[in-house]
């Protein structure tokens, strides 16, 4: 009997098409929750704002695709799915606020400070485990 070699379950890139770590996934991670979380908090902001939905909507678009090109710059080293992905799921928070928006303004800005604060700290944390990998790689070289 011939043994065969296990294949890793990473994808194209070496990357995890979906990692439920601060890691970058190929397709989705940790950080997909935090773009939902910011499509909720664009929506809840621009529900402040006298723009039509057709305006909003174009504005958080414009806005997302242009945060994801400021990672591409920064060199976040994201695989070009996920780049997308990111897109696809802060549209799917934007929408879904916009769709479930409250009409008292004392409960979206209860909802904007709340989800402020949990996108808030889940960038931060993010932003800890990435700074830890990167020490990490440095102590191996």
């Amino acid at each position: 009997m011939q043994h065969r070699k296990s294949r890793s379950r990473k994808g194209k890139g070496g990357r995890k098409p979906i990692s439920f770590t601060w890691s970058e996934g190929r397709y989705i991670d940790l950080w997909s929750l935090v773009h939902i979380i910011s499509g909720i908090v664009l929506s809840l902001l621009l529900s402040f704002t006298d723009l039509s939905l057709l305006w909003a909507t174009t504005f958080a678009i414009s806005l997302m695709i242009l945060w994801e090109l400021f990672e591409s710059i920064i060199k976040i080293g994201e695989s070009i799915e996920n780049l997308f992905i990111d897109i696809l799921v802060g549209l799917f928070g934007f929408s879904y606020m916009t769709a479930v928006m409250p009409d008292e303004v004392g409960v979206r800005l209860g909802l904007l400070v709340t989800f402020g604060l949990l996108g808030g700290l889940l960038d931060y944390l993010g932003w800890r485990a990435a700074k830890k990998r990167k020490r990490k790689r440095k102590i191996k070289k």
